[in-house]
């Protein structure tokens, strides 16, 4: 019974040392997405987004912190649980 990959050469190489079929997980939606620097005032700049597979469903949360340089200040993802988008 084929299981389902994460599109990794890693699933890819166990699949051959097993002799396992993988059935590839096909995207249904992407996009590009651009980071724009804070404003020459700003301090830090701080980018935050969350995302649930369902409704409700497996949800998490993150977050980038940049500074004015487009330094990386810090950043985190935290799983929270069943949520809806």
């Amino acid at each position: 019974m084929p299981g389902v990959g994460n599109n990794s050469i890693t699933d890819f190489k166990i699949s051959q040392l097993f002799n396992l079929s993988i059935r590839v997980a096909r995207v249904v939606y992407s996009a590009e997405i651009f980071w724009v620097p804070p404003a020459n005032n700003a301090v830090v700049k701080i980018n935050i987004d969350g995302s649930a597979m369902g409704n409700p469903a497996s949800a998490a949360i993150g977050a980038v912190f940049k500074g004015p340089d487009s330094e990386f200040l810090g950043g985190f993802s935290h799983n929270i649980g069943h949520a809806s988008s």
